[in-house]
């Protein structure tokens, strides 16, 4: 299986869609296996890919399915071939690097060890990298880095109207316990990494101090109360921003929750 060479400076993000479409229709219409790696910096252009890459499977009657990796559930090969929709499911795999061991490398072993599952369950995926990950995939995992057959880039930056558009799609509230289990440390870094990416915006401003939110008690079960506090308070400020009086109130209990758990019961009944 030889990889298709990088994508050139030229190439819009169009054309590298299309590369991935074109590789996973074939490999639909002869009944194959599928490995496409897809390198990225931005969750909102994966978002933007994985739509536009969605609808058009839909229209080859293909499901499609979002994987992510975790301490967990490290053995994506063993996972996808016990699916029973394998046969009709286009899968979008992400998190290696959460995969358990130093570097996610548990995640890496399982992927070189069980490598010859993909080819005889005809398995077809894409499997998103960030570029620490695509460096260390053919350290980690060499006879799987053989078994690609098409590397794609989409390293561009979301402009503010990829990001307006897909911030309410990145899935980072409905995939939560699916995606993570009870890796908080993986739950804090994906939020942290969308906080990153939104800009000071009003049209983010709710979508901010719901992420902000959900980091404090993330923090808390970690024992990093500062940021545990400073999380909550943000997002407290942020909803009274936008008016949003539910999330004030919700606010305002976590921080309670946080100094009462931690001992320090004046600040928790001031907080309540």
């Amino acid at each position: 299986m030889s990889p298709s060479s990088p994508y050139t400076e030229s190439e819009t993000i169009a054309t590298r869609i299309d590369r991935v479409f074109r590789e996973l229709n074939r490999a639909i219409k002869f009944d194959h296996p599928s490995i496409s790696l897809a390198v990225y910096r931005s969750e909102f252009v994966r978002e933007e890919v994985e739509a536009a890459l969605r609808r058009r499977l839909q229209d080859l009657a293909q499901d499609t399915d979002r994987v992510f990796i975790n301490e967990q559930n490290h053995d994506l090969p063993l996972y996808l071939r016990e699916r029973a929709d394998r046969a009709k499911t286009v899968f979008f795999v992400s998190g290696i690097r959460f995969g358990g061991g130093d570097d996610g490398q548990n995640a890496y072993r399982a992927l070189n060890i069980r490598r010859e599952y993909f080819v005889d369950y005809k398995l077809r995926l894409v499997l998103w990298l960030t570029e620490e990950e695509e460096r260390l995939l053919p350290r980690y995992a060499p006879d799987f880095w053989a078994f690609r057959h098409l590397v794609v880039t989409f390293l561009d930056e979301p402009g503010p109207e990829q990001i307006r558009k897909n911030v309410s799609q990145v899935p980072w509230q409905d995939w939560d316990n699916k995606t993570f289990g009870q890796d908080t440390n993986a739950k804090i870094a994906y939020r942290e990494r969308l906080l990153a990416e939104l800009p000071h915006t009003p049209e983010t401003t709710a979508n901010r101090a719901k992420l902000l939110y959900t980091l404090a008690p993330l923090y808390a079960a970690t024992t990093q109360l500062a940021q545990a506090i400073t999380s909550c308070e943000q997002a407290f400020d942020l909803a009274h921003q936008i008016g949003d009086i539910k999330l004030q109130s919700w606010c305002q209990n976590v921080l309670g929750n946080v100094y009462r758990d931690n001992g320090r019961y004046p600040e928790a009944i001031d907080a309540y």
